[in-house]
């Protein structure tokens, strides 16, 4: 049974903030040095660092390997303007 990237589970490991590989990527939607925004199966999700590239992606397989200082990762929910960050500091101004 085939399932496309929207329909499969979605993981993440990031290696000495140095690099990030990603499962359930349906799409990227936008990228540059310091962000990568990408479309996962539970939302967007925001990679932030300094020199980040994308060292591959595959929309068959939805994984994708980033290279480059990983300072951030943020989830934006699919039908909520809330955020949630795995590196951000709660209360922090």
């Amino acid at each position: 049974m085939n399932r496309d990237a929207s329909q499969q589970s979605h993981s993440v490991c990031i290696y000495d903030c140095a690099r990030a590989e990603l499962s359930g990527i349906a799409e990227v939607k936008s990228f540059h040095d310091e962000e990568i925004l990408l479309l996962s199966s539970f939302g967007e999700i925001s990679v932030e660092g300094e020199c980040l590239k994308i060292d591959s992606f595959s929309v068959e397989t939805g994984r994708i390997s980033i290279a480059g200082k990983i300072t951030g990762l943020l989830y934006y929910e699919k039908h909520s303007a809330a955020k949630s960050g795995i590196f951000s500091r709660r209360g922090a101004k």
